[in-house]
């Protein structure tokens, strides 16, 4: 019989594996758009990325709910303005470890602010 603590540690890997599956090709077109200093594209990216881990981590999240997401996609703005933090160099090139290293980052951003936000008093 498996333990709690392994059980949760296997769904923790799961979960990160699965987020990483959903936003995947958000971030590579964010990076792509970041070598093209496309800021509407990056913009757009940002957003999805946003709401893509909003709908994973935060199962209430609705759209109108625009507190929690500025919240989140104010923290993540730290890594999409200090891309060079995860391995993108002047040089414009990024590979699976940048992809990896961009979305572990964001992730962490984004737990660390919805971590941070006042408790639903409503219930």
């Amino acid at each position: 019989m498996t333990d709690r603590s392994t059980l949760l540690e296997l769904a923790e890997g799961r979960l990160a594996r699965a987020t990483y599956a959903l936003m995947e090709f958000d971030i590579n077109r964010y990076l792509i758009a970041n070598v093209r200093h496309n800021g509407y594209e990056k913009a757009e990216r940002h957003r999805e990325l946003t709401e893509a881990f909003l709908r994973v981590y935060s199962p209430k999240w609705r759209k109108r709910d625009r507190e929690i997401y500025a919240r989140v996609h104010d923290a993540t703005q730290e890594l999409t303005n200090h891309l060079d933090r995860i391995g993108l160099g002047d040089d414009c090139h990024f590979s699976e470890a940048v992809t990896q290293a961009f979305h572990d980052r964001f992730v962490e951003l984004a737990i660390a602010a919805l971590a941070n936000q006042p408790e639903d008093k409503s219930q």
